[in-house]
């Protein structure tokens, strides 16, 4: 059986020189760069650009990372693009924010704004048969993927898998959100999406990555691996690893598996590289998604979403009433009460798009 390749390289730097050599030596335990793009594609790399943070958030793809992958598929004859559709926000000012939009201005390549749709079938999906999808990503060749290793509060981690995200434009990603309400249910969603949006290649910007209640309020955390592959679903799974996670409890690892997608399994994937045990990081700090499953969310859905999953609750300390989380909420159950936001529990999807969203950390996940 043809194995999944995942190539590890130790990296503690973002240091241009230095971090473009081990991006190439990484690449290399694939067989190079050339070896999934021709000279002349047009490349769109899509990093990930969630909020309008500094890079030292660790937040978004570092900007020097994004760089040193420009220069080497310019090095390998293709002509790259770097393009991302935030779910809240404008991809300028995110891009501006993160150093994204200056290495694009200092690399003298386009930063593509998703804007339009376009709906793509996909009729072996198991949730979703058709996903609008960015029109702007069929004028490309190919896609090469870069994620960042962080936690997630839904869905334990945001690597390969949810990057993908990205290709369904800003606001419609709130009606995913509204549709499949649980972590396990929305996994499977990414998933198909998977099946129809496959990059050439996903390579995890791991140097700094995010630990606690990721992928927006969690904390920097200094990782040191680069790791890629073109399998999204085992750059997940030895991700998880890294990231101090059993593989089997991730949602989307599960989702993979009853799909039959990917490499869901450790004997379907080939480390190269760098010894995976030795980059294990045994101090990140996990979490646990606010979702409950098993047999008590099947029998009682009602108390699975009223008891077994974390709520968010807005600090109003904290809240600077910039009313984001009211309108990226899918739901639409949060408000301005006394100048604080305030959310309607009983109507409450427990989505957490407001807990991704808010800058100000306002909002926390508790069962209480």
């Amino acid at each position: 059986m043809k194995k999944f390749q995942v190539a590890l390289t130790r990296c503690d730097t973002y240091q241009p020189d230095q971090l473009l050599k081990k991006i190439e030596q990484n690449l290399n335990l694939l067989g190079g760069l050339d070896r999934f793009i021709r000279k002349g594609d047009k490349v769109l790399i899509k990093p990930n650009l969630l909020a309008a943070k500094e890079p030292e958030k660790a937040c978004t793809t570092h900007p020097e990372f994004l760089r040193a992958v420009i220069q080497l598929v310019k090095k390998a004859g293709g002509l790259p693009s770097v393009g991302d559709s935030p779910a809240f926000n404008t991809l300028s000012n995110v891009a501006k924010a993160s150093g994204i939009k200056r290495v694009c201005r200092e690399e003298n390549i386009p930063l593509v704004t998703f804007r339009h749709t376009t709906l793509i079938k996909n009729p072996s999906g198991r949730m979703v048969k058709t996903f609008p999808v960015a029109r702007e990503i069929l004028a490309f060749d190919s896609i090469i993927s870069l994620p960042k290793l962080k936690n997630h509060s839904l869905t334990h981690i945001t690597v390969a898998v949810k990057n993908l995200f990205g290709v369904i434009p800003g606001m419609i990603k709130q009606t995913f959100h509204f549709r499949f309400q649980d972590s396990f249910h929305f996994s499977q969603m990414l998933i198909d999406l998977n099946r129809i949006i496959k990059p050439a290649l996903n390579i995890v910007d791991g140097i700094m990555g995010m630990e606690g209640e990721g992928p927006n309020t969690g904390l920097p955390k200094r990782t040191g691996v680069i790791i890629s592959g073109t399998d999204t679903v085992s750059v997940d799974y030895i991700s998880s690893i890294i990231m101090n996670y059993d593989p089997q409890h991730i949602e989307v690892i599960k989702a993979a598996k009853i799909s039959g997608f990917g490499g869901y399994e450790p004997s379907m994937i080939e480390v190269k590289g760098d010894d995976l045990r030795s980059l294990i990081d045994r101090t990140f700090k996990t979490i646990t998604p606010g979702v409950g499953r098993g047999i008590l969310s099947k029998i009682f859905p009602l108390l699975n979403r009223n008891f077994l999953r974390k709520k968010p609750v807005i600090d109003r300390i904290k809240c600077a009433a910039c009313e984001e989380c009211i309108r990226i909420c899918p739901a639409k159950t949060i408000f301005l009460v006394d100048g604080k936001a305030r959310i309607e529990q009983k109507k409450c999807i427990k989505c957490y798009c407001c807990h991704e969203i808010c800058r100000y950390k306002a909002v926390r996940l508790t069962y209480f």
